[in-house]
């Protein structure tokens, strides 16, 4: 085995560890699971008291929605910038990967405020890497 193979084999060997470091995008659709049922639960609390005349407390309730989303982005923020890495800087292309970062782009858009902006930037380096996953990867 030459040097230059044995380069491919690790840098190939990198991009496999940091999509599998990816995975931790998993924490995006949790985050998204407990923003939905805090803003459910505030709107369910409007329906039964009705509107409230102090915002302070309306305001303070959405913040405390917030908060728990937000813990759950930190843990998936490694993985993005894992997605990132792999598909700025390697050749890897893996197909259930592509999917994965898909749904996963698709639930950082719309969990908003946190996950938006970079649900966008991963979903357009997708969109404009995306034929280079429609080629064979051999693992």
């Amino acid at each position: 085995m030459n040097n230059q193979e044995y380069s491919t084999d690790n840098a190939s060997l990198i991009a496999k560890l940091f999509s599998t470091v990816s995975l931790l995008l998993v924490f995006s659709f949790i985050s998204f699971g407990f923003l939905a049922s805090g803003l459910y639960d505030i709107y369910q609390g409007i329906q039964i008291e009705g509107v409230t005349h102090n915002p302070k407390t309306l305001a303070n309730e959405i913040s405390k929605a917030l908060v728990l989303p937000l813990r759950y982005l930190f843990f998936a923020f490694p993985g993005w910038i894992s997605a990132m890495g792999v598909l700025l800087f390697s050749d890897y292309r893996s197909r259930p990967f592509f999917l994965f970062w898909s749904y996963s782009t698709i639930v950082l858009v719309i969990n908003i405020p946190f996950g938006t902006v970079l649900g966008i930037i991963l979903g357009v380096t997708l969109f404009i890497k995306r034929k280079r996953f429609n080629k064979v990867q051999h693992a």
